[in-house]
């Protein structure tokens, strides 16, 4: 019940794809996040957004952001994430573009602050989505507030939206996946508040619960400092139930304990061939933590098609530094993976994978 559809395995559901990079040098996107603005309606002091979203406010035409899908799905892209960026819904016409997404076979899924939420758009929501995740890491308003840089009016609003999904699968039999996420930082790392959490969308009636660790960002010091959360998150995982999942993001917490030598073992960053970001300024990005960084953009979409971008992508995934990358990203445990078959381990599929499409 700890990692489920955030195990870093599910690369192996795509052995084909796999070993045709390896043996070719070629590789179709499997998973690609895509970011229709960078306007949002939160201000986390934390933001893995787009880089200087504050000044960057792009946000998709309706016909830019389906020229853009089409051709995700001419080069062979399985499934689309909308995230940001800023958060999703701030753009009037993202549930439109997702249901396009969706008539052509992708799998789809949101990530969202679920503000902007309302009941005709979570329930199109619903009927779209394999999965929605809605960004808490708070237990209550006042930590609300200091995560997210809103009123605290803004928690009940989150809370009756959550609500809202929940009711709206069980009365329409969706099979869509309703999770909740939460950083453990400073203000959020604390066993009153982790387990309140816990609790609280328990009852609520949410999918999962998910705990994952704060990276810092492209500016920072890439130091990373010790999270003590992992023991509480223990006692968190004790609260799943049947119907609700207490998960965390497992390979990052262990790591932390290791030595750094132990953090990266491979040379290069392979996983890129697999997934990549589609910024709301048109310009495609090698991953999600590189969003709006100008070294480490392949190509702009409003002069050159994704086919063409993604050709001729190696003459930046070369010049990837890890020194810009934080630790435990989320190519990481692909990589490691990916690493060992370049150098001849033999893997195969084992059981089932949730969400395999979505890296």
């Amino acid at each position: 019940m700890d990692v489920k559809q955030f195990s870093g395995d599910k690369i192996l559901f795509h052995l084909e794809r796999v070993e045709e990079f390896l043996s070719t040098g070629k590789s179709r996107p499997i998973t690609i996040e895509f970011d229709m603005t960078n306007l949002c309606n939160h201000n986390c002091p934390f933001c893995y957004g787009y880089y200087n979203r504050k000044e960057n406010k792009s946000h998709l035409s309706k016909e830019e952001a389906i020229r853009y899908i089409t051709q995700l799905k001419a080069a062979g892209v399985i499934a689309v994430m909308f995230s940001g960026g800023g958060d999703p819904l701030m753009n009037r016409n993202t549930i439109d573009v997702m249901e396009y997404a969706k008539s052509l076979d992708l799998d789809v899924a949101l990530i969202t602050n679920g503000l902007a939420m309302d009941a005709k758009t979570s329930e199109r929501a619903i009927k779209i989505c394999t999965w929605i995740r809605v960004s808490v890491d708070a237990d209550n308003e006042e930590t609300y507030h200091k995560t997210h840089g809103v009123s605290k009016q803004a928690w009940e609003t989150m809370l009756t939206n959550v609500r809202e999904l929940v009711s709206l699968k069980k009365n329409t039999g969706s099979s869509c996946t309703i999770g909740v996420g939460y950083l453990t930082t400073k203000d959020t790392i604390s066993r009153e508040k982790m387990l309140k959490f816990t609790r609280k969308f328990k009852e609520l009636g949410v999918d999962y619960s998910q705990f994952r660790p704060l990276m810092p960002k492209w500016e920072e010091n890439k130091q990373v400092d010790p999270d003590p959360s992992l023991d509480i998150i223990k006692e968190c995982v004790k609260e799943a139930a049947p119907g609700y999942d207490v998960l965390y993001s497992k390979p990052k917490y262990e790591f932390m304990d290791k030595p750094r030598a132990e953090w990266r073992p491979y040379g290069i960053c392979l996983g890129v061939n697999f997934t990549t970001v589609i910024s709301a300024d048109s310009k495609v990005y090698v991953c999600c933590h590189h969003r709006g960084i100008e070294k480490y953009c392949l190509g702009d979409l409003r002069k050159e098609t994704f086919g063409q971008i993604w050709e001729r992508r190696q003459k930046t995934f070369t010049k990837i530094d890890f020194r810009d990358c934080p630790y435990f990203c989320r190519n990481n445990p692909f990589n490691m993976l990916l690493w060992e078959m370049k150098n001849g381990k033999k893997f195969s599929r084992k059981g089932k994978a949730v969400h395999e499409n979505f890296l």
